[in-house]
């Protein structure tokens, strides 16, 4: 590992990037806080045509979006991003197609909606809805719900490209008479980056992150308007070094160990665990490598030959730039098995999937 102005070794410089991760990072968490407490409020029009901030799309391939509620179509003007923003907070994930006509891991995604709902409605953030028991239920959730996606897809195709990958976004909520409105939203897949990515580490880990509340798309704004130019993503830290996940993204360091062999360092506590992260680790075993789960340490991050990201849209990622606290710039050594990954996992996608 390359680093500009500074010494790879010693607890020192451990501490001094602690320090500076605190004076830098302070003001962003506030920000966090404050922008998070908003995301309960007025719901905007689905007509409105705000230009999107995304912590994690790529440029729109297509203006054109389908929006289903109930098996209705809405119309709707917005991206994601957007919508995800502009309605009531709710439990939300965000999954894509593989050969335009699969759902990769959707059963991962319809248990995902099940138990983020049991979690919002036991942390107070989720009115409880009238389907409560079926709402949490997998097995009894999951026939609406793909029902949705398909009428989404279907009235989606009709008026754009049919072989292109799509984006599906899905969102629950409550309203006052505590009956539910599940959304399935869906888009044109962004392009995913052909180069390795900068990313930059400041911000703190987020609160009951295995629920995936949309307030987070609110309150992770701020931390995406304050990375310095051109940073793909930004990486979570706390005030022990300890690396958790991007704002939209599961974060990976890879080291060796004193035999030579490769390990795979990435958070399992205090993340959201994605599916190309849980199907990344499945595939480690057959390249060699050691998985260990948990959060790596600043000093880890040092020491590494390669660091990944992985997402819905991205797959697996390489990063070939990490800006730490102190603002200087280590460069890992490597993307090879960072690229077998990538080539093992893609052969994989399918028996992962569900049709449409």
């Amino acid at each position: 590992v390359k680093a500009a102005g500074m010494s790879n070794s010693g607890g020192s410089v451990v501490a001094a990037l602690h320090f500076l991760f605190w004076v830098r990072a302070a003001a962003g968490w506030a920000r966090s806080f404050v922008l998070s407490r908003g995301a309960l409020g007025p719901v905007m029009k689905l007509a409105s045509s705000a230009p999107s901030t995304s912590a994690s799309s790529s440029p729109q391939l297509s203006e054109n979006f389908c929006l289903i509620c109930n098996g209705e179509e809405v119309p709707c003007r917005l991206n994601s991003e957007q919508l995800l923003k502009s309605l009531p907070r709710g439990p939300y994930t965000t999954a894509r197609t593989h050969m335009h006509k699969f759902v990769f891991e959707f059963e991962f995604h319809n248990s995902r909606i099940a138990e983020s709902t049991q979690l919002m409605v036991q942390a107070g953030s989720l009115l409880k809805p009238r389907e409560y028991e079926k709402l949490i239920d997998p097995q009894r959730l999951r026939h609406e719900y793909l029902s949705n996606i398909r009428e989404a897809v279907r009235r989606y195709q009709k008026h754009n490209d049919k072989e292109g990958e799509m984006k599906l976004t899905t969102l629950l909520n409550v309203d006052e008479h505590a009956d539910h409105k599940l959304y399935v939203h869906v888009q044109a897949l962004g392009k995913r980056p052909e180069h390795p990515v900068k990313v930059q580490v400041m911000g703190a880990p987020r609160e009951n992150a295995h629920a995936k509340d949309s307030g987070w798309v609110t309150s992770r704004q701020s931390l995406w308007d304050e990375r310095k130019d051109e940073v793909h993503e930004v990486i979570l830290c706390n005030e022990e070094g300890k690396l958790f996940e991007g704002l939209s993204s599961n974060f990976f360091v890879l080291k060796k160990d004193q035999d030579g062999t490769p390990v795979l360092i990435t958070a399992r506590d205090g993340v959201l665990l994605g599916t190309v992260r849980s199907l990344a680790l499945k595939m480690c075993g057959s390249l060699g490598i050691k998985v260990v789960e948990e959060a790596p340490t600043l000093q880890d991050l040092m020491e590494s030959e390669e660091v990944f990201i992985s997402s819905t849209s991205r797959w697996v990622l390489p990063v070939g730039e990490v800006i730490l606290p102190d603002q200087s710039v280590m460069t890992p050594a490597s993307t090879t098995i960072t690229n077998q990954l990538l080539d093992l996992l893609l052969q994989h996608v399918l028996e992962s999937s569900t049709e449409l």
